[in-house]
């Protein structure tokens, strides 16, 4: 068996805020009768960019990674992001488990989310990973939209929480590279959220 077990709920405690709560994401989509399904599901493809692709809130198969050359990409942050999607496409078997079984504490000093330097300028090579994925499993013209929203929504959150000394270099490197490759009809454009067209508009413009 090739499997990820992803957990549905992590205890948060976020120590900026003094705050803790329960953090859901979105395998709830997904049937209780259904505990596990493989990477070409209808499933899998449908909510491929709405499950959280954090890697530890999974289980993976050692051997299986090492057999397929499944690994980081190094010298990136967020490599997470892409490693996420590039194995779920190439899983033989995918299980869910809905329970409680991690605690995630948001905001740790020295953690990828407190960083707010031009590291997160990586985010741009990692959605060009992911594109190309997405082009080698033939998955991108089917997916092409939702890979486009994720992108808009992640590189727009990761722009707002940048340091200010480099926000606007960020702000040309990500309108750039919206106006290169995110390449969509009137009508596709339409079928976009708004948040998503605002922020497509905003970097294009």
């Amino acid at each position: 068996d090739r499997t990820v077990l992803a957990k549905q709920k992590a205890l948060t405690i976020d120590n900026k805020r003094k705050k803790v709560g329960v953090w859901l994401n979105d395998l709830a989509l997904f049937p209780d009768d259904m505990p596990f399904f493989d990477s070409k599901s209808e499933y899998m493809t449908k909510y491929l960019f709405f499950i959280n692709n954090t890697c530890w809130g999974k289980l993976f198969k050692r051997n299986y990674l090492i057999d397929n050359n499944l690994f980081f990409y190094e010298g990136l942050i967020f490599e997470d992001t892409e490693f996420f999607i590039r194995y779920m496409l190439k899983a033989n078997k995918i299980g869910i488990l809905k329970e409680n079984l991690y605690n995630y504490r948001q905001n740790v000093a020295n953690s990828t989310i407190a960083t707010n330097t031009n590291k997160h300028f990586d985010l741009i090579k990692v959605f060009e990973l992911i594109e190309n994925t997405l082009k080698e499993e033939k998955l991108f013209d089917k997916l092409k939209l939702d890979f486009y929203g994720y992108k808009i929504m992640l590189l727009s959150y990761r722009h707002k929480r940048i340091d200010q000394k480099y926000e606007e270099e960020f702000r040309k490197i990500i309108s750039e590279d919206f106006k290169k490759n995110i390449i969509i009809t009137p009508e596709e454009y339409k079928s976009l959220n708004y948040a998503c067209q605002s922020y497509l508009s905003y970097f294009c413009q």
